[in-house]
């Protein structure tokens, strides 16, 4: 990360708190932008920390913008000569919520003024956009896929899958119900986790009515989206139709007690990049030797991460849960009635909501139709 004179170790660079988070990320990134060029020819962009990678500076907007709220010891107010100046104590102290940002520099060629052929042809539509390497690739497309990718790290998220192969729960086709020889009696769940690297843990989960979920199926580990096959030409999840991609996808069978009967929803929970929560080794010359300090790290791998910024808050847990779930109907004897119902997190809401405010005769019928179902 570091790019100044104050975090330089001599020959070589210090490595900030977040070490390994940015070096995951510019990884996955990198990989996925490809090299710009037809059939992946040339090299991918290399990822080192910018006084490293390109040289130090006497103070960086990247540094600013990543430690300027917590690293204050090396913290100095701008005293600009131009344009009449302004207050020192303006850039002296930030909040301690505002600074932490994970920052990239991307240098995108050596060349100033690259030649018009090397940013793109006109054949690059939105397919050949997220296909590194094909037709029409260049400077514009690479880059682009570079921001995509960063942008969906930021936040990791779970998304319930739907008609995305047989088995699959949602799929209405009857020769691909959610009841497959490996899942007799029980629902066949898909999800695919996004915004991660690497999977801890992820499993499904149940709950019926207003009460808290509980795991129903087990725990499984693997790659998340991006860290994944995203360096494979066509093969990373952003496409036109992510469906044909198992990038990030995982797959269990969902059993429950035989005493549960009525209304279920169903879901997928992930634990992610615990990785990125420890910092380098001591011999690595951490500065400060703190542990990691940016919101996109402690968001996804601290549950005591409480930060407000201008009514903006960022909360950290460990655990994700798809904002889709899955409404089926659990008859006696375990039975299932399908095919179930895909419900958004706001259509879930809603209707939770209407049933709490509902007048004592609508929940009546509610609770009829809930009966006759068993």
């Amino acid at each position: 990360m570091w790019g100044d004179y104050a975090h330089y170790g001599g020959a070589t660079a210090n490595r900030s708190p977040d070490h390994a988070a940015l070096v995951s990320m510019a990884e996955a990134a990198t990989l996925f932008a490809g090299t710009g060029q037809r059939n992946n020819r040339g090299r991918r962009y290399p990822h080192q920390p910018m006084s490293a990678g390109v040289y130090p500076v006497h103070g960086g907007m990247e540094d600013w913008a990543y430690a300027a709220s917590w690293d204050a010891p090396r913290l100095s107010g701008c005293t600009p000569s131009t344009h009449g100046g302004y207050q020192p104590e303006r850039t002296a102290a930030y909040e301690n919520a505002s600074a932490r940002a994970v920052v990239f520099l991307v240098e995108t060629t050596d060349k100033k003024a690259p030649p018009e052929a090397s940013l793109g042809g006109e054949r690059c539509g939105a397919g050949a956009l997220l296909s590194a390497g094909g037709d029409g690739d260049g400077h514009v497309p690479r880059n682009v896929r570079l921001a995509l990718a960063a942008i969906d790290m930021v936040r990791p998220h779970v998304e319930l899958l739907k008609g995305a192969g047989r088995g699959s729960l949602g799929n209405h086709s009857r020769a691909a119900g959610p009841e497959t020889r490996a899942c007799v009696g029980g629902v066949q769940l898909r999800w695919r986790v996004w915004g991660a690297v690497a999977v801890d843990a992820t499993w499904p989960v149940w709950r019926q009515a207003n009460g808290g979920w509980k795991a129903a199926g087990e725990r499984l580990a693997g790659h998340g989206v991006w860290g994944g096959s995203v360096s494979r030409p066509g093969s990373a999840a952003l496409k036109p139709d992510p469906t044909q991609s198992d990038d990030g996808v995982f797959s269990a069978c969902v059993r429950l007690h035989p005493d549960v009967t009525g209304l279920v929803e169903l879901a997928a929970v992930a634990a992610v990049d615990g990785a990125w929560a420890h910092a380098p080794p001591a011999r690595a010359a951490v500065t400060p030797p703190l542990p990691p300090q940016t919101h996109i790290v402690n968001a996804r791998t601290n549950p005591r991460w409480r930060h407000t910024s201008q009514r903006r808050r960022v909360r950290g847990r460990m655990e994700w849960r798809s904002q889709e779930s899955l409404e089926v109907h659990v008859l006696r004897g375990g039975k299932l009635r399908l095919p179930g119902r895909h419900l958004s997190r706001a259509a879930t809401r809603a209707r939770r909501m209407g049933l709490r405010d509902a007048s004592p005769s609508s929940s009546r019928r509610h609770a009829n139709r809930v009966r006759q179902s068993k």
